[in-house]
């Protein structure tokens, strides 16, 4: 079973946005973020699956993707392809009073002759580039003025029907999960301060492929202990019980379920990487 990875901050603060160039063979496996993510492919073919349903992109194709839908790319050939993802602060006039982000069930649309004659004339070519939203300079005028466009295209070109019920619900749960995964958690616990049922709330992330419960929690605990593991000189035990783990033991058997691997040779290959690099 595939691990789906958990991102719901990002590049560690919100208030940011973010663009690159990908080339070549370019996969991720299956994640949900909590910010918006466009797909311009400019050469070559993609694959993208998002929330179960695989869609297939050429030259001139875009994928928009909401916040918190699983999603994964795969390219079996060279692809070159401009990728940004950005928070709801960038693009206020494209999320609701609920501060949802729109949403269609079809992610995909062919770009017009004009706008992906824009996109490739103005698309940042800068290696990955993280930008704060509180800055004003001329490259996030330049993110803002891609993907306006792009948005508005595709609100054009796609139907709106998604679930948006759903969708909330789901935003819902894994933020709330997120802000208090190193507390006790159950279904009954994250039900009562959502207002939902313990059923609801599995129903809901049993939307999300290979996951329920357990796993949803056990992902954004491990991904914060990633982070511990690759920043301290910390004891297992006391990462383990920093993550929300009631101890080690349980600790190594979901690390070593979600990763592969146990959270010992996890922090020799990061520290080797980091070495590498």
């Amino acid at each position: 079973m595939l691990f789906m990875h958990i991102s719901v901050q990002n590049f560690g603060f919100e208030k940011a946005a973010k663009c690159y160039t990908a080339e070549g063979l370019y996969d991720y496996s299956a994640r949900i973020h909590q910010f918006a993510e466009i797909q311009c492919v400019l050469e070559g073919e993609l694959e993208i699956e998002v929330d179960g349903v695989t869609e297939r992109l050429y030259a001139g194709d875009i994928a928009v993707i909401g916040p918190f839908r699983t999603h994964s790319v795969h390219s079996t050939k060279g692809v070159r392809t401009w990728l940004t993802i950005f928070s709801n602060r960038l693009i206020p006039e494209y999320v609701t009073k609920d501060k949802i982000f729109i949403n269609r069930d079809r992610c995909v649309f062919h770009a017009s002759d004009a706008l992906f004659s824009y996109i490739k004339d103005n698309y940042i070519d800068l290696g990955e580039r993280v930008i704060n939203l509180d800055n004003t300079g001329d490259l996030l005028f330049r993110v803002k003025g891609l993907i306006y466009p792009v948005l508005a295209e595709y609100i054009r070109e796609v139907p709106d029907s998604a679930p948006k019920k759903k969708n909330n619900a789901l935003a819902s749960i894994v933020l709330y999960i997120n802000q208090h995964f190193q507390e006790p958690l159950t279904r009954e616990s994250v039900g009562a301060a959502l207002g939902y049922s313990p059923t609801y709330v599995s129903h809901i992330i049993d939307l999300i492929p290979n996951m329920n419960f357990r796993r949803l929690v056990n992902s954004i605990r491990i991904e914060y202990a990633k982070e511990l593991i690759k920043e301290r000189e910390a004891s297992m035990v006391d990462i383990a019980l920093e993550c929300g783990f009631a101890g080690e033991r349980t600790f190594y058997r979901a690390f070593s379920e979600l990763t592969g691997m146990t959270p010992l040779r996890y922090g020799k290959h990061s520290r080797f990487a980091d070495t590498e690099g």
